[in-house]
């Protein structure tokens, strides 16, 4: 799996703009084993960027960045946190050990089968 990495608002408002299909944001800090947890986990599951976009924010590089779109969300900072969006609407957002890469495959598929 290859991560692409938002260091930029305006780039994470051109993403969200111009996106086709969901969009994974995982909320990653390299200072935290937790959040290494969660990326391996993410990473295992080969199926898991199939059908959606995966983007990673590294909280303390782009602090700014990773508030934003908490913000923009209305959800909770947390890290590691996984935010699962299509269309500026908040399909999925979990942190810590409840991110599950089979949750967020599901949720892709249910909201792509309702377009």
């Amino acid at each position: 799996m290859q991560w692409n990495e938002i260091k930029d608002i305006t780039s994470l408002d051109a993403i969200m703009l111009s996106a086709k299909k969901p969009i994974l944001f995982f909320k990653h800090s390299n200072s935290c084993d937790i959040s290494l947890m969660a990326k391996l986990r993410l990473e295992s599951e080969d199926s898991l960027t199939e059908n959606l976009d995966a983007y990673l924010i590294d909280v303390i590089d782009s602090k700014a960045v990773s508030n934003y779109l908490a913000d923009k969300f209305h959800v909770r900072h947390e890290s590691p946190q996984i935010i699962l969006t299509y269309k500026d609407e908040c399909l999925l957002d979990s942190s810590h050990f409840d991110i599950n890469p089979k949750e967020i495959i599901e949720e892709t598929i249910r909201v792509l089968q309702v377009l």
